[in-house]
């Protein structure tokens, strides 16, 4: 079967985000591979890869959002899905994986055709700046792919959950939630 190249170099940055090739085969067992759900549902991933939305949507960035929910000990990262012009996008959220690779401390968001953002690498600093759990993040373009990618370095060990908000009366979102290891 041959992959159209979009969808392979998809794939490869995917399993490059999390170093899943070569040595790390054998802890196959270890790596999380689930589908994002369109509500929360609980299903948090230790290390792996949460795959969700719609193939082919082309969309964009409206905003982002960090909320943190020290009661329960929850960071939650929300972003608001535009279409590819730039208003709110109703309906299925375009298609994204996101990885945590615990071994890095590391939290990749890849969204696949993905046309602009309103979020630059100013409002992702300033979104993260008191942040219980990331560190540092960096917003990457590919003006080949027309994705965006935003990669969180963590300060410690977190769990990660990711769930599409379709709506066709709101702005459809992608949401994150965040929460310590040890909480889970």
């Amino acid at each position: 079967m041959k992959l159209p190249a979009q969808l392979f170099f998809s794939i490869l940055a995917c399993l490059s985000a999390v170093e899943f090739a070569g040595a790390a085969v054998d802890r196959q067992s270890e790596f999380d591979r689930i589908k994002a759900s369109i509500e929360k549902k609980h299903r948090y991933v230790e290390n792996g890869t949460i795959i969700g939305g719609e193939a082919g949507t082309q969309t964009s960035v409206l905003s982002m959002r960090r909320l943190y929910a020290p009661k329960d000990g929850i960071e939650r990262i929300v972003l608001d899905m535009g279409d590819r012009y730039g208003k709110p996008l109703k309906g299925q959220v375009g298609y994204f994986h996101v990885s945590l690779d615990r071994e890095r401390s590391k939290l990749v968001v890849v969204l696949e055709q993905t046309q602009s953002s309103a979020v630059d690498q100013k409002k992702l600093k300033d979104i993260f700046k008191l942040s219980p759990f990331v560190k540092n993040a960096r917003i990457l373009f590919d003006p080949h792919d027309r994705g965006i990618t935003i990669e969180m370095d963590l300060k410690r060990k977190v769990v990660v959950e990711a769930f599409q908000l379709p709506s066709n009366k709101k702005t459809s979102r992608l949401v994150l939630d965040l929460k310590s290891k040890k909480s889970t």
